[in-house]
Order: structure tokens, then C-alpha cells, then sequence
């Protein structure tokens, strides 16, 4: 109960958020300075009415866009069973505190939580 079994890659993903050395300074700056430019080329397209400003500029955001989902796509798979290992430990808490309150061995199910994959 006391090990979630976590794989080497959920391990360092774990270990690499909860150092988290980049605060909300850094990502709103790296944000900033990748989004403000387009932004701004965006807004001179218009104002000048410069279709091919404001063309370029919707292509920027575009490729800014589809690379953060890609960025962020390759955790998917990782996070969610971090997060599966986590709700089955904690119900099986939730079950071993149930369990030593009301003096019962009895291992039957909780409810919806039971669900997620083993």
C-alpha cells in the first residue's frame, strides 16, 4: 500500500513538476515573448490593412498552438497512470482507515472509483 509502483518515466516527470524551477515569472515571460510579437505584427496587419501582416501573424499562433500541443501530448500517457496509481492508493486508504474504524475485513467495492484500471 505504501509503494504506488511508479515506472522510472512517471518517477522523473514527478520529480521534475515538483521541482517546478520555473515560476510563473518565467512562463509568463517565455509566453510573453513568443506571443507578444505575433500579437503585435497581427495588430499592424490590421490597422495597415495588410492582409499578408495579418495572414502571417494568425500562421505564427497557428504553429505556436500546434506545438504546445505536441509538447504537452507526449504526458498525457504518463500523467494519467501517475493519476490512476494515485486515486487506487488513496482508496485503498480510504479503505484500510474505513476498515481499522469499523473493525471490518470486508473487501468490497466503494463505488465509481473501483473503475480505473489496475
Amino acid at each position: 500500500m505504501g509503494d504506488m509502483h511508479f515506472t522510472e518515466e512517471e518517477t522523473s516527470l514527478v520529480e521534475e513538476m515538483a521541482k517546478d524551477r520555473h515560476g510563473f515569472a518565467s512562463r509568463l515571460g517565455f509566453y510573453a515573448s513568443v506571443l507578444v510579437p505575433v500579437f503585435i505584427f497581427g495588430v499592424y496587419g490590421t490597422v495597415q490593412r495588410d492582409f499578408l501582416a495579418t495572414v502571417l501573424a494568425l500562421v505564427g499562433l497557428t504553429i505556436f498552438v500546434v506545438w504546445r500541443i505536441a509538447q504537452e501530448s507526449k504526458y498525457v500517457g504518463p500523467y494519467k497512470s501517475i493519476f490512476q496509481k494515485v486515486l487506487l492508493h488513496q482508496r485503498d486508504l480510504a479503505k484500510t482507515a474505513h476498515q481499522a474504524h469499523t473493525g471490518s475485513g470486508n473487501s468490497g467495492t466503494s463505488g465509481p472509483i473501483d473503475s480505473v484500471d489496475r
